[in-house]
């Protein structure tokens, strides 16, 4: 759910730069600052609400912990939201530029590989409109094929978490230095 919820919110922050790249202004002193801002709003949104997810669902039981525990466990689920906006908007961004496209097909493929609740079930859950929640799914296909190209690209390395830092490492250092600022 957690990764739902900052799907959510990067598509709705990311989706008009990857869009129309050749609309961005250069970035200036001010407008890095109001990234900075939104950014910074957009993490603690999409941690509130990951953290009442988990609470309403029983996974997250801060109550019972004592308190310097459970301050650190919100910063955790905090760090975590915000890794995974950016992974996000950047796996989109990437697709974009390849020009990639995703059928249905594809879609109901990944689906079925998941154990998720229907979508109306999911949506509800996150809080999310059923259009961001196909957008999700898209971004998610598109995650699965370029990393699975990069495997394929660099066979010394194995699917783990940390070949996927290489790689997201990558996806970031492709990104023109001007753009960089809204990551």
């Amino acid at each position: 759910m957690r990764r739902l919820a900052c799907i959510a919110l990067v598509s709705t922050l990311a989706a008009p730069a990857a869009a129309r790249p050749e609309l961005t202004p250069p970035p200036s002193a001010r407008r890095a600052t109001i990234d900075r801002v939104i950014a910074v709003v957009g993490g603690v949104v999409v941690f509130a609400s990951e953290l009442a997810t988990q609470v309403r669902w029983g996974s997250a039981d801060l109550s019972a912990t004592p308190a310097r525990k459970r301050h650190a466990s919100i910063r955790k689920l905090a760090r975590q939201s915000y890794e995974a906006l950016i992974e996000r908007a950047l796996v989109e961004a990437a697709g974009a530029r390849a020009g990639e496209q995703v059928s249905d097909a594809e879609r109901k493929t990944l689906l079925d590989q998941m154990d998720w609740p229907s979508p109306e079930a999911t949506c509800a859950a996150a809080r999310i409109s059923r259009e961001e929640y196909d957008r999700m799914l898209t971004a998610m296909v598109l995650e699965q094929r370029l990393f699975g190209r990069w495997l394929q690209n660099h066979p010394t390395e194995s699917a783990g978490d940390s070949a996927r830092k290489k790689w997201l490492r990558e996806l970031f250092r492709d990104i023109p230095v001007e753009r960089r600022l809204r990551f």
